[in-house]
């Protein structure tokens, strides 16, 4: 499993979400996914990876932008999607 570190800005964006115990109760399948196997998901634009989800305990559906370094997965920013831009 490899580390994953959350930006300010990405800890911002999950507190102006909500509750940051229903958060990652509903966040726990990416986080397992991106400790698991990052590479899988597409590049956003230059090494910047993007996670797509679908609705989840409450949250709408999010795009959450990372970066893979050295065995070590930044988690960058965190953004509702707009309608069609989940799954």
């Amino acid at each position: 499993m490899l580390e994953l570190i959350e930006s300010q800005e990405f800890t911002a964006q999950l507190r102006i979400l909500g509750d940051l115990a229903r958060i990652d109760d509903a966040l726990a399948g990416v986080y397992w996914a991106l400790s698991s196997n990052p590479e899988v998901y597409d590049r956003a634009w230059g090494e910047i990876r993007l996670l797509k989800t679908e609705p989840f305990g409450g949250l709408p559906p999010l795009n959450v932008f990372f970066r893979l370094d050295d065995g070590v997965v930044h988690l960058l920013y965190l953004e509702p999607a707009e309608n069609g831009d989940a799954l």
